[in-house]
């Protein structure tokens, strides 16, 4: 800093350009040119922000047949899904299976893909589903979790906020998501953060029509990502309505956390650390084969060479490399793999 300041009191003729920038013409131009700048940053961040109109207006219908309207249900499970369509039911039976009695899923697909009220028909007409129809509309997670908490969170005692790819499961199986969450060391959280555990892609290449529990069975204990969790928030009122501020979690300031085993500790956004596997974890089946990992690629803006590039290698990071895999990419997304075959077959050996 001091080598930059001696340079412009020796180089640069500062009362000069003072001098300059005092004539009108100047001072005009600078005034315009300044004021230009202030235009750009305020449509940027009127465009960041978009000026959005309330989450229930982009809902395009709600699709219910639950009578109830009291405090009915112990566990719901909360959930938004895009191209999840073939794993809807499985989802639904599993958490079935493990005591949750309530279901309130978000509808993201596009209007030219099947309804995801038509797959789950029969649910719904049990009063076990609702589904919150968001095809087409541009919509965020958080917002739809911060809607969904306020408009049950005096329905369900507790609220699960879990993805598609998500299976809770319980170390010892004669336990259920009641027997768990009614044990006294949850009494002083408001919330419990479950954490992942990761699974390979069982050196599977197709999509099959098995289960994905059946199809997947190797655990990946050594994924990075079993320091995150996702969260069973209890339903009650809180200081604010946005009680999420991301994904994972709802705000820190605002409740009072647990960890899956009752202890209450310190962690930042979204990161928990090392992960505690006593009473139960959350199956994350998130790559599955790389032809379903592929189908993934319609959610988000992958329309860059670093994005495939970033994506695919990040697949690889845990999953074994072959030719086939490869081959599928190139076909999948008409792409040319040669320099990515190259970089994987260098860092991550068959």
């Amino acid at each position: 800093m001091n080598k930059i300041a001696k340079y412009i009191i020796n180089y640069i003729d500062v009362k000069k350009i003072i001098q300059i920038m005092n004539k009108k013409k100047v001072k005009k131009y600078i005034i315009k040119f300044l004021f230009i700048i202030y235009l750009f940053f305020m449509l940027a961040y009127l465009k960041k922000i978009k000026l959005e109109e309330p989450f229930e207006k982009k809902i395009r219908t709600i699709i219910t047949k639950d009578k109830k309207n009291s405090l009915n249900y112990f566990a719901c499970f909360v959930g938004i899904a895009r191209l999840e369509n073939l794993y809807a039911r499985e989802l639904i039976e599993h958490y079935i299976s493990i005591g949750f009695d309530k279901f309130y899923i978000g509808d993201h697909n596009s209007l030219n893909y099947e309804p995801l009220s038509d797959v789950l028909k029969d649910y719904i007409d049990k009063g076990i589903l609702d589904i919150i129809d968001l095809r087409d509309q541009e919509v965020h997670q958080i917002d739809f979790n911060n809607y969904i908490f306020n408009a049950k969170k005096n329905v369900c005692k507790w609220l699960s906020f879990f993805d598609f790819d998500e299976f809770l499961e319980f170390n010892d199986k004669n336990m259920n998501i009641k027997t768990y969450l009614s044990k006294e060391e949850f009494n002083k959280c408001d919330t419990i953060l479950i954490h992942w555990l990761s699974f390979f892609d069982n050196d599977l290449v197709h999509y099959d029509k098995r289960p994905v529990k059946e199809r997947f069975t190797k655990a990946n204990y050594n994924n990075f990502e079993n320091n995150y969790h996702k969260s069973i928030v209890r339903g009650k009122n809180y200081s604010s309505e946005n009680l999420f501020h991301n994904v994972h979690q709802p705000n820190i300031s605002l409740v009072k956390f647990c960890d899956a085993e009752g202890n209450i500790e310190n962690f930042r956004d979204g990161y928990l650390g090392t992960p505690k596997f006593k009473y139960c974890h959350l199956n994350h089946y998130s790559m599955k084969t790389i032809e379903e990992f592929l189908r993934k690629f319609k959610i988000g803006n992958f329309q860059y060479k670093y994005d495939y590039d970033y994506r695919i290698k990040f697949f690889f990071k845990y999953d074994k490399i072959t030719n086939e895999k490869l081959d599928i990419i190139e076909k999948k997304l008409n792409y040319n793999c040669s320099e990515l075959r190259k970089y994987l077959n260098s860092y991550y050996p068959k």
